[in-house]
């Protein structure tokens, strides 16, 4: 369409930003409005940034395509990982890597999904013997003269 519309980057969050010849500003569609907040509000939004991805220098910028590519590859390995299937998060989350070697949130990831994949690797060669259900009995003192319990 030809808008000079980019996407940008920010710790755990994607926003729009116009940039024009004559004005740049923000456009986060996340609320129930379109806010065009500043660079700083995202200094500790949605958390605060760690020293490591100050000094990345990925973010705060209008990315290339190859890091648009890789941040919804990034996306597509958080969906695998939350319905737990490792072995293909950890796959796609290395292609992210790859598109991107210098986001410090996609290497961190990697190690995560790495450690569940392993973790769920060591608990299905443990033996647990299938629960049984057990049948109920009652011990109830019963006297043949009395007719009745």
């Amino acid at each position: 369409m030809g808008y000079p519309v980019k996407l940008v980057l920010t710790v755990q969050h994607i926003f729009n930003r116009w940039v024009s010849s004559t004005e740049e500003f923000n456009m986060d569609g996340c609320a129930k409005f379109i806010s065009n907040d500043a660079y700083q509000h995202y200094l500790n939004w949605p958390r605060k940034w760690r020293d490591s991805e100050k000094a990345s220098g990925v973010f705060h910028h209008p990315i290339s395509a190859r890091e648009e590519l890789a941040a919804f590859v990034f996306m597509r390995s958080s969906v695998l990982s939350a319905n737990v299937m490792f072995d293909e998060a950890y796959r796609t989350c290395e292609v992210a890597c790859r598109l991107s070697p210098e986001h410090p949130g996609y290497r961190d990831e990697l190690e995560v999904i790495d450690v569940n994949r392993r973790n769920r690797e060591l608990r299905s060669m443990r033996f647990v013997a299938p629960l049984q259900p057990q049948p109920r009995t009652y011990t109830v003192p019963f006297d043949p003269q009395q007719r009745s319990i």
